[in-house]
């Protein structure tokens, strides 16, 4: 017998998730809570997970660094009670240790029986790459214990690297794809969903080769695999980004294209490109609970 059931996305703005992604064409509501971002001289923009210019510039002021305020209690409570009628709810966010908004969505959950709130290993576009994934299930007729069974099976499946970007932007692309991400540390993604970095790549070459190896070590060759890309102010990066991610992985699907977050620009820059991966799990794999 087929279960069927209405079901609905929500995260915040840490998913990294353009507007683009969030409409109900596919029959799947995802609405994303958004952050505050604060200087101290009073500056305060709005992030909805859209990419900004005005936040970038806000976010990379060294003089006057800002700080987020994540979505609190009582906005949870108003997005649940929006979803009431929806058989049920993946609230999917970023890990404790990244942001306090999977705290308040739980202690909001708490009223809503059909509310499952998601833990997820990584935060920014790995994040993304989970929830849209949830999405598509769903949209592609998966019941809601079904999506809820692989959302608790891919929770920590998600893999992420981030590699700053040193090339001008106003150069071709020919010279952008020969200035591919070299000179600085990547940063890695971590089984307990923090970031560590690499040594320092001095080459483009040395680039490339880090990023076959760490390939190699967290996906296994012929496994389904789904890949998420994202950029600050690097767009011109990611054609050879993903040039290089479909040599390494030629069958790999491309499921998502957004931005990299504020949390990630304050540490590398503006000009910075990020991939996530996450391979599906069989059905009777560890991470089903």
């Amino acid at each position: 017998m087929t279960e069927t059931g209405t079901i609905a996305i929500v995260t915040d703005a840490t998913a990294d998730v353009p507007p683009v992604e969030r409409d109900a064409v596919r029959g799947v509501p995802w609405i994303v809570l958004h952050e505050v971002w604060r200087t101290a001289a009073g500056a305060e923009l709005v992030d909805d997970g859209a990419p900004s210019a005005a936040l970038a510039r806000l976010i990379l002021d060294d003089d006057d660094p800002p700080e987020p305020t994540e979505p609190g209690w009582d906005d949870f409570v108003a997005t649940y009670d929006r979803l009431r009628e929806i058989d049920r709810v993946f609230s999917i966010h970023s890990p404790s240790t990244a942001s306090w908004a999977v705290e308040r969505a739980r202690e909001a959950a708490g009223a809503f029986p059909n509310v499952r709130v998601i833990e997820a290993s990584v935060t920014g576009i790995g994040l993304g790459l989970l929830s849209a994934r949830a999405r598509d299930l769903a949209a592609a007729g998966a019941g809601p214990d079904a999506v809820e069974a692989w959302l608790r099976r891919h929770r920590d499946a998600v893999r992420m690297l981030v590699v700053p970007d040193r090339f001008d932007p106003t150069t071709s692309q020919r010279g952008l794809s020969a200035r591919l991400l070299a000179a600085q540390p990547m940063l890695q993604a971590t089984a307990a969903g923090g970031m560590d970095r690499s040594r320092r790549l001095r080459s483009r070459r040395a680039t490339v080769t880090a990023i076959e190896r760490y390939f190699e070590g967290n996906t296994t060759a012929d496994a389904e695999l789904h890949l998420a890309l994202g950029h600050g102010e690097a767009a011109g990066a990611v054609d050879p980004f993903l040039d290089l991610l479909e040599r390494i992985r030629p069958s790999g699907e491309i499921v998502l294209v957004g931005r990299v977050g504020p949390r990630l620009l304050q540490q590398l820059g503006a000009r910075c490109v990020a991939a996530a991966w996450l391979e599906e799990r069989p059905a009777d794999a560890d991470g089903d609970r």
